[in-house]
């Protein structure tokens, strides 16, 4: 038996686990992919509103998202819609528009009267990334030595007008998480989705999803929460449902929380590096509505961080009547905490939306509710010793991968990034074993090495 002919684990069914399996399926191995719950996607969260399939996260696709893209055109031939950027910021009490083709000048009228050095900091930034793809990764060499400079959080980094009003926006909306808790390391992964544009599918992602599934080599196991996770005689071993299957390799794609219940028992200096990981509530809500709510030319507003209610916005760039409601940030910790139901939550997001759009008086159809304790990922206040400590742990652990949101950013893009990194690692290990064939994404790596 060849090495590839072999199955490898991979355990979550979400889009990093996705990603793992799809770099996996074209290095040629048979993949076995476990996911708890009955569907893949994680927290894309497919689901249907009414006769429409709508998603709960994850639905709009950078113009840079290199990987992803390439994913898509491999299980479907997408068809795009621009989305853009067509929103605003509340000031002060104040709707400031903010959309795609002005937006560094709409950045330049709500600083106002942010200092020079501000601007200085912000336009070095936003051109590291530009020049070097890596730095809008977690933990890019660039944001790195400026952490190594200057270890403090974003907050602290710029001053409190530049955080609060353009920041911020970013942080709640990526990580859930206020400027404060973030560190500079993480800053890179912000400006990269400041600077990219925005389609979204116009077909529906189950179609990927469903094609994705179908593929040779891939047995998707739904339904299958991994109980247990242990290794003996050389091979990885989980327990699902009082049966146990064995693996010679095995990538751990779930987020960092719930990697670090499943290895604790067995892995516990693993699992005490991934505790360190931190993740913040987020409560979405997609409405139905009868009536237009949003006017064209601006579809969406972010609120200050005295608001529970972080986003509203409109679904697509035709879809001014579907609303979605996003809670995150510090103010919402305590809302989406309670015991609210889905009815009062959706009460509250109109409320806050009211005063700037056609809530008022304006029927509603349908909504639905998604609500996760642990839904944004953000990240760790020391990132570059996590990340090393993580290396050398693993390197303890041979064919024990790991990837998911909190190695390289939240992102779709940088999901996948991150999957190929692990796969590539993978291969590097076996490329002695394996048909140069089999691999070509790594044959020029592997020739270096």
């Amino acid at each position: 038996m060849s090495v590839a002919s072999e199955s490898i684990a991979v355990i979550g069914g979400g889009i990093s686990g996705i990603a793992a399996a799809h770099y996996l399926l074209e290095a040629g191995y048979h993949v076995d992919l476990y996911e708890a719950s009955d569907r893949l996607g994680g927290r894309i969260s497919i689901d249907t509103l009414g006769d429409r399939e709508v998603c709960f996260g994850g639905k709009n696709i950078g113009h840079q998202y290199k990987e992803f893209r390439e994913f898509l055109d491999t299980y479907a031939s997408p068809n795009y819609e621009y989305f853009g950027i067509n929103s605003a910021r509340l000031v002060r009490g104040q709707v400031k528009p903010f959309n795609s083709k002005t937006r560094f000048q709409n950045i330049l009228n709500l600083l106002n009267a942010a200092s020079v050095q501000d601007l200085w900091k912000l336009k070095k930034a936003i051109n590291a990334v530009k020049a070097d793809r890596e730095n809008g990764d977690l933990c890019g060499p660039y944001f790195k030595d400026l952490c190594d400079a200057f270890p403090s959080t974003i907050k602290d980094y710029f001053s409190p007008k530049l955080a609060d009003t353009i920041i911020r926006s970013l942080t709640v909306r990526m990580n859930g998480a206020e400027p404060y808790h973030v560190s500079l390391e993480n800053l890179g992964t912000h400006l990269q989705m400041l600077r990219d544009e925005y389609d979204q599918l116009k077909s529906p992602y189950s179609d990927v999803v469903g094609s994705f599934a179908k593929t040779p080599k891939l047995r998707p196991h739904l339904s299958s929460w991994v109980e247990t996770l242990s290794y003996e005689k050389g091979r990885y071993c989980i327990q699902i449902n009082g049966k146990a299957k064995t693996y010679p390799k095995l990538v751990l794609a779930l987020p960092a929380d719930a990697s670090t219940q499943l290895l604790r028992p067995y892995w516990p200096h693993l699992a005490a590096y991934l505790s360190a990981v931190r993740y913040f509530p987020v409560g979405v809500i997609i409405a139905d509505y009868k009536n237009p709510v949003f006017k064209p030319h601006i579809r969406a507003l972010t609120l200050g961080a005295d608001s529970p209610l972080s986003n509203i916005g409109a679904y697509g760039a035709n879809d001014l009547n579907l609303v979605r409601y996003t809670f995150s940030g510090e103010a919402a910790h305590e809302v989406l905490h309670e015991t609210l139901n889905d009815t009062d939550l959706l009460r509250m997001a109109e409320a806050i939306a009211a005063p700037y759009f056609n809530i008022a008086n304006n029927d509603l159809r349908r909504f639905k509710v998604k609500y996760w304790p642990s839904g944004l990922c953000g990240y760790t206040l020391a990132e570059a010793k996590f990340q090393s400590n993580l290396s050398q742990e693993l390197s303890l652990h041979p064919g024990l991968y790991l990837t998911g949101d909190y190695m390289k950013g939240a992102s779709i893009e940088n999901c996948f990034r991150a999957a190929k990194e692990s796969v590539n690692s993978l291969l590097k290990q076996t490329a002695q074993h394996l048909p140069s064939k089999t691999h070509p994404m790594i044959i020029k790596e592997v020739e270096n090495v």
